[in-house]
Protein backbone atom coordinates (compact mmCIF):
# COMPACT_ATOMS: atom_id res chain seq x y z
CA UNK A 1 0.00 0.00 0.00
CA UNK A 2 2.78 2.42 0.92
CA UNK A 3 4.53 1.77 -2.41
CA UNK A 4 1.28 2.67 -4.19
CA UNK A 5 1.22 5.99 -2.35
CA UNK A 6 4.74 6.74 -3.54
CA UNK A 7 3.85 5.82 -7.14
CA UNK A 8 0.52 7.65 -7.35
CA UNK A 9 0.65 10.62 -5.02
CA UNK A 10 2.48 13.89 -4.98
CA UNK A 11 5.23 14.00 -2.36
CA UNK A 12 3.21 16.39 -0.16
CA UNK A 13 0.21 14.02 -0.18
CA UNK A 14 2.04 10.95 1.17
CA UNK A 15 1.21 10.53 4.85
CA UNK A 16 4.11 10.70 7.29
CA UNK A 17 5.45 7.36 8.46
CA UNK A 18 4.08 7.73 12.00
CA UNK A 19 0.53 7.62 10.55
CA UNK A 20 0.93 4.48 8.46
CA UNK A 21 -0.50 2.21 11.17
CA UNK A 22 -2.89 4.78 12.69
CA UNK A 23 -6.27 4.28 10.99
CA UNK A 24 -7.87 7.36 12.58
CA UNK A 25 -4.84 9.49 11.76
CA UNK A 26 -4.91 8.27 8.16
CA UNK A 27 -8.61 9.10 7.84
CA UNK A 28 -7.89 12.67 8.96
CA UNK A 29 -4.88 12.84 6.61
CA UNK A 30 -6.91 11.70 3.58
CA UNK A 31 -9.77 14.09 4.38
CA UNK A 32 -7.23 16.96 4.46
CA UNK A 33 -5.77 15.80 1.12
CA UNK A 34 -9.24 15.66 -0.43
CA UNK A 35 -10.08 19.13 0.92
CA UNK A 36 -6.90 20.55 -0.64
CA UNK A 37 -7.76 18.91 -3.97
CA UNK A 38 -11.31 20.30 -3.85
CA UNK A 39 -9.86 23.76 -3.22
CA UNK A 40 -8.16 23.43 -6.60
CA UNK A 41 -4.62 22.76 -5.50
CA UNK A 42 -3.16 20.93 -8.54
CA UNK A 43 -1.13 17.75 -8.17
CA UNK A 44 1.60 16.31 -10.33
CA UNK A 45 -0.73 13.55 -11.56
CA UNK A 46 -3.39 15.97 -12.78
CA UNK A 47 -5.90 15.46 -9.99
CA UNK A 48 -7.46 18.72 -8.98
CA UNK A 49 -6.00 20.56 -11.93
CA UNK A 50 -8.10 23.29 -13.45
CA UNK A 51 -10.18 22.49 -16.52
CA UNK A 52 -8.22 25.01 -18.63
CA UNK A 53 -4.94 23.13 -18.26
CA UNK A 54 -3.17 22.42 -21.53
CA UNK A 55 -2.80 18.65 -21.95
CA UNK A 56 -0.24 19.08 -24.76
CA UNK A 57 2.16 20.95 -22.48
CA UNK A 58 4.76 18.46 -21.22
CA UNK A 59 5.02 20.38 -17.94
CA UNK A 60 8.07 20.90 -15.76
CA UNK A 61 8.63 17.18 -15.10
CA UNK A 62 8.66 16.05 -18.73
CA UNK A 63 11.06 17.13 -21.43
CA UNK A 64 10.32 16.79 -25.11
CA UNK A 65 13.19 15.39 -27.15
CA UNK A 66 13.68 14.25 -30.76
CA UNK A 67 12.43 10.73 -30.04
CA UNK A 68 9.25 11.94 -28.36
CA UNK A 69 8.67 14.49 -31.14
CA UNK A 70 9.00 11.70 -33.75
CA UNK A 71 6.47 9.52 -31.93
CA UNK A 72 4.08 12.41 -31.42
CA UNK A 73 4.15 13.48 -35.08
CA UNK A 74 4.10 9.94 -36.44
Amino acid sequence: MVLGWHENLQKEEIPPEHLWEDSEGLELWWSDVMARREDGIPTSRGRGASKDSDDDDPGPEMVENDYARFLKNG
